[in-house]
C-alpha cells in the first residue's frame, strides 16, 4: 500500500538490520558512527525512546515565487525525512527524502520501535490544498511506511497523540475547507476513522492524549479554542479560556505550538504572542485536564515557545526563539508543573528550537536550526543537549 524509505546505519544492533533495504544515497558512516551532515534540514519533532537513542521528523523546504498567485518569497515543501541518533544527538543519520512523503511536521512513539508521522503533500498551489499523510516506523527509526490512504477530506495533519501501542490520534484541517478534522485509529495506524467536532470549528494545531478516551486538542483561526473529551472524540466540550492578561505590548492573537499533559489533570500549552518588539512567550496551565485554563508567569523577555516535554508530573521543559537571522533560542524550565518558570542560559548561536524531548530527568535533547547567509531557507540543523535537568546547554557535537 505504501513505499518504504530506507535507513542504514553502521554499528546498531542486527536485530535491526535484517528489514534495513539500500537506498539510492544511503546513510554516510564512519567506523561505526553517524555522521551529522546527512540531515537535509533541521528537525521539527524529536522524541527520545531512552538517554541515547531518538528519532526525529523534519521537511525539507524550498524558497518559491509565484506572481500570479501572490506568493513572493513562500516556502514550499519538497521533501519529509527521519533520522536516528544513538549518542543522544551528537551525530545523526537521516533517511532519504522519503518517497510519498512532502513534509512532515510531527511524531509520536507509542514504544521504542513503534512511532508514526504525520503531515501533508500539497497537491494544488493555485488553490492550496494539501492532502494529509501518514508514515510509520516498526524498528526504532529504521526504516518507513506510507500508511494507506485516510479518510476523505483529511488535509494538512500538524499533531498526533499515542498513548498506547495500538491508539493514535492526529489532527489538522480540512483539505478544501478551513475547519478541523480530527482522527483516529486503533489499529497502529493502518485504518483510520474521522471523528465529529464541534460545528464550525477551527483548525486544530495541537492533540495530546493521556489514555485512549481523554484527549485534549488545540486550534486556531482568529480565536483560540480548546477542545476535551473523555470518550475518545465521540463528544468534546470546549475549554474555559483565560481573558486578556497578555504581556505587556502585546498586538495579536495567541498562537500555541506544544501542548502536554503530566498527569490526567495537569496540562501545559506553550506558544508566544505578536508583540511590538516581535513575539513574547506564552503558557497556559490547566489542573483540571483541559476544562480551564490559566496564564502562568514567564521571565522577562521571554520569546514564543515551540516545543515542551516534561519527564516527571512538575519537572518540564520548554524551547523555542525569536526565529530571526538576528535571533536567539530560548529554553524554559520548571520544576512546580508550570506554575513558576526560569531561563537557564540557552545557546546564542541557535537561531530557534522546535522540538524537545526529556527521557529522563536529567537528560534532554533539543533540535534547532541556525540561519545563515549560505542557508536562509531551510537552516543549518542543530542539536543542544543537556545532562543537569535544563541548568546547562551545549551544542552537540
Amino acid at each position: 500500500m505504501g513505499r518504504i524509505g530506507s535507513l542504514i546505519v553502521a554499528g546498531l544492533a542486527a536485530s535491526s538490520c535484517s528489514s534495513v533495504v539500500a537506498a539510492s544515497n544511503p546513510v554516510q558512516h564512519t567506523a561505526g558512527h553517524l555522521i551529522a551532515r546527512t540531515l537535509a534540514a533541521p528537525l521539527n519533532s524529536v522524541v527520545c525512546t531512552s538517554q541515547e537513542n531518538c528519532i526525529g521528523v523534519g521537511t525539507h523546504v524550498t524558497a518559491v515565487t509565484r506572481v500570479r498567485s501572490g506568493l513572493v518569497n513562500a516556502r514550499e515543501p519538497d521533501g519529509g525525512f527521519a533520522a536516528i541518533t544513538t549518542d543522544r544527538g551528537a551525530l545523526w543519520a537521516s533517511t532519504p527524502r522519503l518517497v510519498g512523503v512532502k513534509g512532515l511536521d510531527a511524531l509520536a512513539c507509542a514504544t521504542a520501535r513503534s512511532c508514526i508521522a504525520v503531515g501533508g503533500n500539497p497537491v494544488s498551489t493555485k488553490y492550496v490544498i494539501v492532502r494529509g499523510v501518514v508514515t510509520r516506523t516498526s524498528d526504532g527509526g529504521h526504516t518507513w511506511k506510507v500508511l494507506p490512504t485516510l479518510p476523505k477530506r483529511v488535509g494538512q495533519l500538524t499533531s498526533i497523540s499515542c498513548p498506547t501501542a495500538h491508539f493514535c490520534m492526529a489532527v489538522g484541517s480540512q483539505a478544501r475547507s478551513p475547519t478541523a478534522v480530527a482522527l483516529v485509529t486503533r489499529s497502529t495506524g493502518e485504518q483510520w476513522t474521522s471523528l465529529t467536532l464541534p460545528r464550525y470549528e477551527a483548525p486544530l494545531a495541537l492533540v495530546t492524549c493521556t489514555t485512549p478516551h481523554h484527549c485534549i486538542a488545540e486550534g486556531f483561526s482568529g480565536l483560540i479554542s480548546v477542545i476535551v473529551t473523555s470518550d475518545g472524540g465521540a463528544t468534546w466540550t470546549q475549554a474555559q479560556l483565560p481573558a486578556g492578561h497578555y504581556p505587556q505590548g502585546a498586538v495579536g492573537i495567541p498562537t500555541f505550538a506544544g501542548l502536554v499533559c503530566m498527569s490526567r489533570t495537569n496540562c501545559l500549552l506553550v506558544g508566544g504572542i505578536e508583540a511590538q518588539s516581535g513575539y513574547s512567550g506564552l503558557i497556559m496551565v490547566s489542573a483540571d485536564g483541559g476544562k480551564s485554563w490559566s496564564f502562568a508567569v514567564l521571565p522577562p523577555g521571554a520569546a514564543k515557545m515551540n516545543a515542551i516535554s516534561c519527564p516527571t508530573a512538575l519537572q518540564c521543559v520548554a524551547v523555542g526563539g525569536d526565529f530571526t537571522r538576528d535571533g536567539h533560542s530560548l529554553i524554559l524550565t520548571t520544576t512546580d508543573g508550570g506554575q513558576n518558570w526560569v531561563a537557564p542560559p540557552a545557546p546564542t548561536i541557535v537561531t530557534g528550537l522546535e522540538g524537545v524531548s526529556c527521557p529522563t530527568t536529567t537528560t534532554c535533547v533539543a533540535t534547532g536550526f541556525r540561519l545563515t547567509t549560505a542557508e536562509p531557507v531551510n537552516g543549518l540543523p542543530v542539536t543542544v543537549v543537556t545532562s543537569d535537568g535544563g541548568v546547562t546547554w551545549k551544542v552537540t557535537p
